[in-house]
């Protein structure tokens, strides 16, 4: 909204009813209307939008669950722009199992991955049945991950992928059972010690308009997840990568490619968001301008001739709840000595007094 409404142009927020929302009282917001939750009811979201969306010239779906209502709708909501990808693109960036075959396809590190389902699962509702996908995950051992993706529960909620961390092939039945009642695509993987890096990126025709990446120095949770403290820096072997990866897909638009660097700094490919991502506000600190270069896409506008530099090691933190959360579960974990947890307590307390 800010990078928008400086542009400037006149920026509309639709919140999602009862959310007090830090973007509804930006001054770069000429306008705040209420939705109903993308997440809890897709098929009220769809009739917002089709109510509501065709009044601008721009729309630009921020959650996956809100980009998945509004590609069902794509022919009905023109002639709006749309800032989003492809349903070809959206087939690997809303799933981590698609994703994976993909990165494994073109060459890149992945985590050791067992397949378990691509949504077909085996006919019946014995817990036998789950038999052959319990016996794969010996390949990997126990404890594991097990990484479903988001799916449209029967109930018309738009359920968010999560990880579990897996401790025994009891434990996995179970779950594998839950997911087959949902149809849910679900993949196992090895947990990798190691940290969170990314790489943003905003493709048009072809072509690489801007590139940054970051590593993650605080995460939610400690072990691995979203990031609550990054900063940015200039990882080419990395970028490329995640170039490789995009082009095969032809990608337009906005993306960023998630990695995590293992303890010797192998980088291991995990996913690939085709979203606007919350680590944004470091590439816009560092004059990374990925919104409105977007928009200028869609609107034809030229173009940078060269993709814009930024300085080394700007860091963006994310204190509520973010570096809080962090900062919990790190606190509360029985395997962490108590010298770390002090010592990352007083961590946050110094940050706070660093400008």
């Amino acid at each position: 909204a800010r990078s928008l409404g400086r542009a400037p142009h006149r920026v509309t927020v639709a919140v999602r009813q009862g959310l007090s929302a830090p973007v509804a009282r930006s001054r770069y917001v000429a306008q705040v209307i209420d939705s109903p939750s993308p997440w809890a009811d897709q098929a009220a979201f769809r009739r917002f939008l089709l109510a509501e969306a065709r009044k601008y010239e721009v729309l630009l779906p921020v959650s996956e669950a809100a980009i998945a209502a509004t590609a069902t709708l794509r022919a009905e909501l023109h002639p709006t722009r749309l800032l989003m990808p492809s349903d070809d693109a959206l087939h690997y960036t809303l799933s981590k199992y698609h994703a994976t075959k993909l990165a494994q396809s073109v060459g890149l590190a992945t985590p050791p991955t067992v397949f378990l389902s691509d949504g077909s699962w085996p006919d019946g509702h014995s817990s036998d049945d789950l038999a052959p996908l319990v016996e794969s995950l010996r390949s990997l051992g126990y404890p594991l991950l097990l990484k479903h993706d988001n799916y449209l529960s029967l109930s018309g909620k738009y359920v968010r992928g999560s990880t579990q961390k897996v401790y025994s092939p009891l434990q996995a039945r179970a779950l594998l059972a839950e997911l087959r009642e949902q149809r849910a695509q679900v993949i196992a993987q090895t947990e990798m010690p190691g940290h969170g890096a990314g790489v943003f990126l905003l493709r048009h025709h072809g072509q690489t308009v801007l590139r940054f990446a970051h590593e993650r120095l605080h995460e939610v949770p400690y072990t691995g997840g979203v990031s609550s403290l990054r900063m940015n820096c200039h990882d080419d072997p990395l970028v490329a990568r995640s170039e490789k990866l995009l082009a095969k897909l032809d990608y337009q638009g906005v993306a960023m490619v998630e990695f995590r660097k293992d303890q010797q700094g192998e980088p291991l490919f995990l996913e690939v968001n085709g979203r606007l991502w919350g680590s944004l506000a470091l590439a816009l600190h560092a004059g990374v301008d990925f919104p409105l270069q977007l928009l200028r896409c869609a609107l034809g506008e030229p173009l940078p001739t060269t993709t814009p530099d930024y300085p080394d090691g700007l860091r963006c933190r994310n204190v509520l709840p973010g570096e809080l959360s962090h900062l919990s579960s790190l606190l509360r974990a029985p395997s962490v000595p108590l010298h770390r947890k002090v010592g990352a307590a007083l961590e946050q307390v110094l940050l706070s007094f660093d400008p």
